[in-house]
């Protein structure tokens, strides 16, 4: 189901839902100190921070020009000195298309979508957990930014519904991983509040899990949580182990200190 493939895949940051139908860009190191291209959107009603760093859900409505089911947003975006000058930024299509049943997204489309730019073009894979190699779609500037849209059509025939696309972005820039799988939620001719329902539950879905430090299933991270880290500190065994590696170890640690007295429900 799509709900299991995207806890193991995809639960490694935080997620919101874009304000704003661009996809941010820009470089970031993850907890392993490993240099990533990061997702993004635009907080106009932050001056101060112009950019809300981690955003993986984003949504946009078809039918533009008139055109059934099709869009050019969301288009990319990264602001001055974010990006390696010169750099090629391309995609790839990590999941099949998927359409919104009313709870979930476990349903695979049977139309895909045409993601193209010019003469490039590719279709969402058929299978779920599917790969399809994209393009390189734009050069970031002489000063490190980028604008560029690329479009996206349904294939017919389309159906009325509110669809997901699963893309991941990267740089031809040695040492620079792709970016975590971003998550678009494409309107097509539904109620806008269906949209929005789908955006949310993608976004509940993504949310990090703080329970994993509540290793007694007690439903609280408290002292026995951190006794029975402490007992198992340095083996090889499940009892204490947070993030399911095989060994008790300062992550684990970590975890429960992090979340002490948090409940979980």
């Amino acid at each position: 189901m799509f709900r299991t493939a995207a806890a193991l895949l995809l639960a490694l940051a935080p997620a919101a839902i874009a304000q704003h139908a661009d996809i941010d860009l820009s470089l970031g190191e993850d907890e392993d100190g490993v240099t990533r291209l990061v997702t993004g959107s635009s907080d106009f009603q932050n001056p101060g921070e112009p950019i809300i760093r981690g955003v993986r859900v984003f949504t946009a409505t078809t039918g533009e020009g008139g055109i059934p089911g099709f869009t050019d947003d969301p288009g990319f975006n990264a602001l001055a000195g974010e990006l390696p000058p010169g750099a090629l930024l391309g995609f790839d299509l990590v999941d099949a298309l998927r359409l919104w049943s009313g709870s979930d997204f476990d349903t695979i489309a049977t139309e895909p979508m045409r993601v193209s730019l010019f003469t490039m073009s590719r279709l969402t894979p058929p299978e779920a957990g599917g790969f399809t190699e994209g393009f390189e779609f734009a050069a970031i500037g002489s000063n490190g930014a980028v604008h560029s849209h690329i479009n996206y059509r349904l294939e017919a025939p389309e159906q009325d519904g509110v669809y997901l696309l699963t893309i991941q972005l990267r740089l031809d820039e040695p040492g620079i991983e792709p970016s975590l799988p971003a998550f678009i939620i494409f309107n097509n001719n539904a109620d806008p509040d269906e949209a929005d329902t789908a955006a949310a539950w993608l976004e509940d879905l993504l949310e990090p899990d703080t329970c994993t430090a509540d290793v007694t299933g007690d439903n609280q991270v408290d002292l026995a949580d951190l006794n029975l880290v402490l007992a198992n500190f340095g083996q090889t065994t499940e009892n204490g182990d947070t993030n399911d590696d095989g060994q008790v170890d300062l992550a684990d640690l970590n975890a429960v200190l992090a979340a002490f007295g948090t409940p979980c429900p």
